[in-house]
């Protein structure tokens, strides 16, 4: 028998009884059915079948390591709101790359600790912060991949005493200011010259090394009405494949501009 039940008059987990783990651990003890959890994953993430998809569990709900561990050999990646976190995540196997870094105010260091790790994502929680990113980036020689919070002034009718998705209780960039952003901002981001040349084109400039690049990502840059640079260096192939995507123009270091 699978999760928390009464055998024989006892709570047991798991088919452990649970006076036997206070004798074997002492109390108080916190215990976890782990065939519960795993069924409780599956589910979820069947949910998302035939779906390009990652699941992140939030550490700020449980950083336990044996949850953390049993929770990633299931294919979950992690949601750290903090460097302590992160160190957890990485004592429990999960590799940088499957982790996002969340939450508001992280400090200059806990971001330079994460760019310098390489995480998955860091979530900008500002435009205040994607430049504090773009800055300590620019210092360390590389580039950080962000994901941007929007706060889409949600109201979920629930008690105002716990209300969460309205702007004056919820964290992120207004939905309404969104378009606009990578316009003003993502251009920065060029490399010399570049940067003049893309701002002249108007264009919102993208790296086209950048894994998540891809023709849905041009698609939707152009459902929000902006046009998309894209920039490569000795790959033909590569700037074929973008221009293919609908990028309105690709930047090489032989070719100005790619039409």
């Amino acid at each position: 028998m699978t999760g928390f039940s009464t055998i024989n008059g006892r709570l047991s987990a798991d088919a452990v009884p649970l006076p036997a783990i206070a004798e074997a651990a002492g109390t108080p003890a916190y215990v976890y059915s782990a065939s519960l959890v795993r069924e409780r994953y599956r589910s979820f993430d069947r949910a998302f079948a035939g779906h390009p998809h990652a699941v992140h569990v939030a550490l700020k709900a449980n950083s336990t390591l044996a949850i953390v561990r049993l929770l990633h050999e299931l294919g979950a990646d992690m949601d750290a709101n903090s460097i302590g976190e992160i160190a957890v995540a990485r004592r429990a196997g999960v590799q940088p790359s499957e982790i996002v870094f969340a939450g508001v105010g992280k400090t200059d260091a806990e971001l330079s600790h994460a760019i310098a790790l390489g995480i998955k994502a860091i979530n900008a929680e500002s435009p205040g912060e994607l430049e504090r990113v773009a800055d300590i980036a620019r210092a360390q020689r590389t580039t950080a991949r962000v994901a941007l919070r929007v706060n889409p002034d949600v109201d979920a009718k629930s008690h105002p005493h716990i209300s969460t998705g309205l702007k004056q209780n919820k964290f992120g960039v207004p939905l309404e200011t969104v378009p606009a952003l990578p316009r003003a901002w993502l251009t920065e981001t060029l490399p010399g010259d570049w940067r003049d040349r893309c701002k002249a084109l108007g264009c919102v400039a993208l790296d086209a090394k950048h894994t998540l690049l891809s023709a849905d990502v041009v698609r939707g840059a152009h459902a929000a009405g902006l046009r998309v640079a894209a920039w490569t260096v000795n790959d033909p192939e590569r700037a074929a494949e973008l221009a293919s995507w609908g990028v309105d123009t690709v930047i090489t270091d032989a070719v100005d501009v790619i039409t």
